[in-house]
């Protein structure tokens, strides 16, 4: 497989002391590719028994964007059952892999954030960050305490104004944040 220069940036940042990886810019540029493989591969590497949180604008978001692109496909690659295969928990909205489990989470609604609240996290992957209210994301965020947790996000362009932008992208460094702006040439697997 063909990894774009900015898709392997995603792999090392999940060996490096950064807490936060921002990746926004174009549909299509294969950012969402990159931050799930690399998530997964990251937390597979850390032991087993923890739990880990993937949220998007609702659950039927992370089974349309995460869950049943990539995902499921893993689940018959072999060098996926050597780490222990996955097995996915449709009703329960989480999925097992490496011997830690990886909840599902919708953000839309003021109530979701006591649907996270309670969690200890060693890791967050938030797809298209934009469309979740800001109290569910800070409480997923603050969700992720265990020593060494990383957070990935995931977002198309957005209103400027929009407090993802003002909060998260223009106070990366401050949030010990890598920010990334993504297009199309960022994807190999798209022709001409």
């Amino acid at each position: 497989m063909i990894l774009s220069a900015k898709q392997r940036e995603v792999f090392r940042f999940f060996g490096g002391q950064r807490d936060m990886l921002i990746a926004d810019g174009a549909v299509r540029s294969g950012k969402t590719f990159a931050l799930v493989h690399g998530f997964l591969f990251w937390a597979a590497s850390l032991g087993n028994r923890l739990d880990f949180a993937l949220a998007g604008r609702t659950i039927g978001a992370i089974k349309r964007n995460i869950i049943h692109p990539y995902i499921v496909p893993l689940r018959d690659d072999p060098d996926i059952e050597a780490l222990g295969g996955i097995s996915v928990n449709w009703s329960e909205h989480f999925f097992t892999f490496g011997g830690n489990s990886f909840y599902w989470f919708g953000g839309d609604k003021e109530t979701s954030q006591f649907l996270i609240q309670g969690k200890t996290l060693a890791g967050l992957l938030v797809d298209e960050s934009v469309t979740l209210l800001r109290s569910f994301l800070d409480q997923a965020i603050a969700r992720c305490s265990v020593e060494g947790a990383k957070i990935v996000f995931s977002c198309n362009p957005g209103n400027p104004r929009h407090y993802f932008k003002t909060d998260f992208i223009d106070r990366a460094e401050e949030l010990n944040a890598q920010y990334q702006h993504w297009d199309m040439d960022d994807n190999p697997a798209l022709s001409e």
